[in-house]
């Protein structure tokens, strides 16, 4: 039985628009029909692993326009489907639990089986290191926070609206579906590339108090008959979801030092791009000047090597006096161990290896990483902005920003990878 939020019990047992039909069914899982297509998903089935036992929604449905939601008896999680009022062919959910003890949550899943004659998926990388594109339907495989899937007679978008506390991974074998909102992958690095394969997702290990309410993050399903059409109209709701800034400045054009110079770069070798640049290509709008990686003393002693000068500040002018602005580049997370400034002056900084309690090695390039929860770090990175900005650079390049979210013991067991990944960002971006 379905109920309204007056109790009730009614014989609709469904939310509905002109392009989209979802069943809420007995079981607390429910199924999306696309109007006028053979596309659907469903049944879709939520849990929470709580503690190391997955709890599932218990109770009926209840009916608030074109809301539906489902659970809360016994102190199970509450499942929310609704549909979405600006993109019509969209339908989305989420997954809250109220904690009555001291609890571990480890992840929330969702899973359903998606029908249609699907010939191609879209794949989205964990990060930019990490491969993205199409592949074949009849592939088994992983996306990060995206996917869709596409045939003849059109897609299916399964994504992450929101990406405020966990990493979400979506695994797809011939249709069936896994989403989970869950902690950061492990990173095997491909010898002999920049590439990395991103594994499982790992276990939260989110501290949870008593009386508080943890929720997974909002995921949606959609459909267009265009494959294109279907992934930009999804990818525009997320934006709006998330409060996206959207860049009005300025284009980016110009030069960079990494792709010529690497590490070995110079400031006359920055200079004289630069007056190249204003020399040989005649369009204006090309004048940003970026100083890439190497010209720091290292990875968490943020001021310049003996190559450059020590106030930095000299640099933007001679870049500015070629009618250029100036861009810099930071990896404002990493950190070498036992190196100059954090790695020598702060250890406790970083994030803690759980199994050792020693400062957490990156697999990929064996370095520390800054723990974002813990606020001497954030009054930290809040510094560092202030400083690139008091030099007078108009760009900063934020690198390898991956380590800040890595699964690992934090200052704060009640902060999640990419909840300290966006507070890192945050702090920085006051500074700046």
């Amino acid at each position: 039985m379905i109920k309204r939020p007056d109790g009730q019990g009614i014989d609709e047992r469904s939310l509905s628009s002109d392009l989209l039909v979802v069943t809420l069914h007995n079981d607390a899982t429910f199924t999306i029909q696309f109007v006028e297509t053979s596309l659907a998903i469903g049944p879709v089935m939520a849990s929470i692993s709580v503690n190391g036992t997955a709890q599932i929604p218990r109770g009926e449905w209840i009916v608030d326009g074109a809301t539906a939601r489902c659970g809360g008896v016994d102190g199970s999680p509450v499942l929310e489907v609704a549909l979405d009022p600006d993109q019509v062919r969209a339908c989305t959910m989420n997954l809250s639990w109220a904690a009555e003890v001291d609890s571990v949550v480890d992840r929330f899943t969702f899973t359903a089986l998606a029908s249609g004659n699907f010939e191609t998926r879209l794949v989205e990388g964990y990060d930019s290191w990490s491969w993205a594109g199409v592949r074949s339907a009849d592939d088994p495989g992983r996306s990060w926070w995206r996917s869709a899937f596409v045939g003849p007679i059109g897609a299916i978008t399964a994504s992450a609206r929101t990406a405020l506390r966990f990493v979400t991974a979506i695994d797809w074998d011939k249709g069936a579906l896994t989403i989970q909102s869950a902690g950061a992958p492990v990173l095997s690095a491909i010898p002999d590339t920049w590439g990395f394969t991103a594994g499982e997702t790992t276990d939260l290990a989110l501290h949870v108090e008593a009386d508080a309410i943890v929720k997974s993050e909002v995921f949606a399903f959609s459909s267009a008959a265009d494959a294109l059409t279907a992934v930009e109209a999804d990818a525009e709701a997320t934006g709006e979801a998330m409060e996206a800034r959207k860049w009005s400045g300025a284009p980016i054009l110009g030069w960079e030092s990494w792709y010529h110079f690497g590490l070995n770069v110079k400031p006359e070798d920055v200079l004289s791009n630069a007056r190249l640049m204003r020399e040989k290509i005649p369009d204006e709008r090309f004048d940003l000047v970026q100083i890439d990686d190497g010209w720091q003393k290292g990875y968490g002693a943020w001021w310049a090597n003996r190559y450059w000068p020590d106030d930095m500040g000299e640099m933007v002018t001679s870049i500015n006096a070629l009618g250029c602005r100036s861009g810099l580049w930071l990896a404002p997370f990493m950190v070498i161990p036992d190196g100059a400034g954090v790695g020598t002056d702060h250890p406790e900084w970083c994030l803690a290896d759980s199994s050792t309690d020693a400062p957490l090695l990156e697999p990929r390039h064996n370095r520390w990483s800054l723990d974002a929860s813990n606020p001497e770090v954030l009054e930290f990175l809040r510094g560092l902005g202030e400083q690139v900005r008091d030099w007078g650079f108009d760009m900063v390049k934020l690198d390898f920003l991956y380590f800040a979210s890595q699964t690992a013991t934090r200052y704060d067991p009640s902060v999640t990878g990419t909840e300290a990944l966006r507070l890192g960002l945050s702090a920085f971006i006051e500074g700046f």
